[in-house]
This record gives C-alpha cells, sequence and structure tokens, in this order.
C-alpha cells in the first residue's frame, strides 16, 4: 500500500485522497483515527524495523507526509498531482499564453513587447520576489517552485 516516490516523478504534495489512501483511512476521518492509523503504520515501517529495505526511510516519510496532509490545516498539497517535471511543462505552456496576451496588448497600445526571454526572467523574478524571505511560505515549497522556475 505504501511505495516510496520515485526519484524522477516527485511529487510535489498529496491530495488528501492520496494521503487518505496511503494510510488507509477516510478523508473525513477525525483526527484521533487518522493518528491510530498513523503511528500502527510508522511502528510498523520505521527504518530501524526494515534495516533490509532500501525503501523504508522513503516509505517512513511518505506516511508522516499523508498524516501531515490530513492533520494539518496549512499543508499545502499540490491537488493536481503532478510531478515538478509536468507542473514545468504546464507552467511553460501558461507563459507562453500569457506573453501572447502581453504582446498583442503591448501591439495595441503601440509600445514594443520585450523579447520573450526578457519577459519569462522578468516573471519569474516576480515569482520569487513574491516568495521572498517571508515566514509564510513553506521552504519546501519555495525549494520546490525554484526548481520548476528553472
Amino acid at each position: 500500500l505504501v511505495r516510496a516516490a520515485s526519484a524522477s516523478t516527485t511529487k510535489m504534495g498529496l491530495t488528501k485522497e492520496e494521503a487518505a489512501k496511503i494510510l488507509d483511512c477516510a478523508v473525513d476521518d477525525d483526527a484521533d483515527a487518522i493518528k491510530k492509523k498513523y503511528r500502527k503504520l510508522a511502528l510498523k515501517l520505521h527504518p530501524d524495523k526494515n534495516r533490509d529495505d532500501p525503501e523504508a526511510t522513503q516509505k517512513f516519510q511518505r506516511i508522516a507526509e499523508a498524516h501531515k496532509c490530513l492533520t494539518d490545516p496549512n499543508y499545502v498539497a499540490d491537488e493536481t498531482g503532478m510531478s515538478e517535471e509536468e507542473l514545468k511543462k504546464e507552467m511553460e505552456v501558461m507563459y507562453e499564453v500569457m506573453y501572447a496576451q502581453f504582446k498583442m496588448m503591448c501591439k495595441m497600445s503601440g509600445i514594443p513587447a520585450p523579447p520573450p526571454e526578457l519577459m519569462k526572467a522578468m516573471m519569474a523574478g516576480s515569482v520569487k520576489d513574491a516568495m521572498g524571505d517571508s515566514d509564510d511560505v513553506d521552504p519546501q515549497v519555495k525549494e520546490q517552485m525554484e526548481n520548476v522556475m528553472k
């Protein structure tokens, strides 16, 4: 039931449905029921008890993430279930659409549009600036966004 995430398709987060499946519980279970399922799996899958399993640490981390997803109201999940590579491609398409619209607006107002590379760098810089040093953004989310914006 609990599989380690493949390094090539690292998820940006879990959906509540994925987390519930990992912990073998329902999305709307109360916190105590979720905690019981988590503790049972944590004891079973702990790396110290599974030294022969090379994926034990990843499995243990996966159930911890599932627990956090279902119990932490501030947990940010990638509801699309996309890998970082898929998200990067999706953002590239969105950028192209936005640039085409911006270019059209520039043409209509008689202003020359900046080259696509410059516009992309400006947009990426804006995202980084918006995240800045704010404590409101989870450091893991910051790192993932920086990876996607490269």
